[in-house]
């Protein structure tokens, strides 16, 4: 049976951001006074969980106490403004294989969809950050956070995508 659809999943699906999101977070505590800098090491141990606001809510602060909801919203606005602002200034590559993946998908007639649940300023960023490489159109759907109630790890983006699509 030939696969008509192939979904992939966030941005680091398409794009190795990892760096940048780090050094965003990071950059985005110092803003806010919030005394507090990932480490490297601790920063990959949380990529284990989804969701930058998740991660957030797992940090232990220098003195014990958690980051506060607001202060998670907070961190994570503007982690997503400086993160946005460097994919668009320095620009992003392609992840290796993804480029011919778009052409065979187009060659064989197997609709990409892009499975996120981010935010849409975070895909736009992207798109313009991948300049010719990555074109809105090489996508049947792109989905964003306002696509589900559930971020992932809950499965609806893809549950609503499957009905959506009849597949």
């Amino acid at each position: 049976m030939q696969p008509t659809h192939i979904f992939l999943g966030g941005i680091g699906t398409i794009a190795e951001t990892s760096q940048m999101q780090f050094d965003a977070f990071n950059q985005a505590f110092q803003n806010l006074g919030i005394e507090y800098q990932w480490s490297r090491d601790a920063y990959i141990a949380s990529l284990s969980s989804s969701g930058g606001k998740n991660r957030l809510a797992d940090i232990r602060l220098p003195d014990g106490s958690q980051l506060t909801d607001e202060q998670i919203a907070a961190v994570h606005s503007e982690k997503t403004k400086i993160f946005d602002s460097m994919m668009i200034e320095n620009g992003i590559m392609l992840r290796a294989g993804v480029t011919e993946l778009i052409a065979a998908s187009r060659q064989n007639k197997i609709k990409l969809v892009w499975a996120t649940t981010t935010v849409q300023e975070n895909i736009d960023a992207v798109f313009s950050a991948a300049d010719d490489q990555l074109q809105v159109s090489d996508f049947a759907k792109i989905t964003n956070k306002s696509y589900v109630s559930n971020n992932k790890p809950a499965p609806e983006v893809y549950e609503n995508l499957i009905s959506e699509l009849a597949l």
